[in-house]
């Protein structure tokens, strides 16, 4: 399968979740406001019923009011309350958490698998200047420096998953957030996922016909020349610089 439909079918993936998503939320809502309307029916009903039984124990009190049956009436009216009390609960936590608009699950997800967080991060990351990268290069030019830094404090699977996101820019950022919770266990797994996503980016590798076919300009000083066709050189593959 080619990393184009790779990156589809994982785009594809992401979307039906955030569909099944949707669509669970809009049930548990429904359901919510069937409750409410049937517990607004009923309470309504218990209040005229409970009326008429206040009206009559008021006279039975009179007559009677320490009755082992008015207790047991009363104890059936906290019942009822407390049925009352269990649907606001409910309510309460089928309530987005996030504010007007947002959804139930409007958290940033951790793509990272919870096995990854057994060990902590090397104290001395922190002195690393790690690259960073926005999204609009090569992303096999980022992995390479960031791999060159962290191999200077030895770091292990776990370290390089935890300390990669760190380097994203908020173009990155976006795509990494919205992996599905979880996925992510090896480094060379979520290397493969960077690099998918990000192939559009990737740099036209050159060949020997480019490095021949590079003439100076007419305003172009030797100097300005030689460098730039160095850095061809650099680029184009089955050459070697000495």
């Amino acid at each position: 399968m080619s990393t184009v439909e790779e990156e589809m079918e994982m785009e594809d993936r992401v979307k039906s979740q955030g569909q099944q998503m949707s669509s669970m939320q809009e049930s548990l809502a429904q359901i919510l406001a069937m409750l409410k309307e049937k517990s607004t029916s009923e309470k309504e009903k218990d209040l005229s019923e409970s009326s008429i039984r206040q009206k009559t124990k008021g006279r039975e009190r009179e007559e009677d009011p320490g009755s082992p049956a008015q207790r047991e009436g009363e104890e059936s009216e906290k019942e009822e309350s407390a049925e009352d009390l269990s649907l606001g609960f409910l309510e309460e936590h089928l309530r987005p958490p996030y504010g007007k608009g947002k959804t139930h699950n409007n958290k940033l997800q951790n793509p990272l698998a919870k096995s990854l967080f057994r060990t902590q991060v090397p104290p001395n990351f922190s002195s690393l200047r790690l690259p960073t990268y926005d999204g609009t290069s090569d992303p096999t030019d980022h992995l390479s420096a960031f791999m060159l830094k962290m191999k200077l404090i030895n770091a292990s699977n776990a370290d390089l998953c935890k300390v990669f996101p760190v380097t994203f820019g908020s173009q990155c950022r976006t795509w990494y957030t919205s992996l599905p919770e979880g996925i992510i266990e090896k480094f060379k797994q979520f290397t493969t996922l960077f690099s998918s996503k990000f192939a559009s980016q990737r740099r036209r590798k050159l060949t020997v016909s480019v490095l021949i076919n590079c003439k100076q300009g007419e305003e172009e000083t030797l100097t300005s020349f030689y460098d730039r066709w160095n850095t061809i050189a650099c680029e184009v593959q089955g050459t070697h610089q000495a």
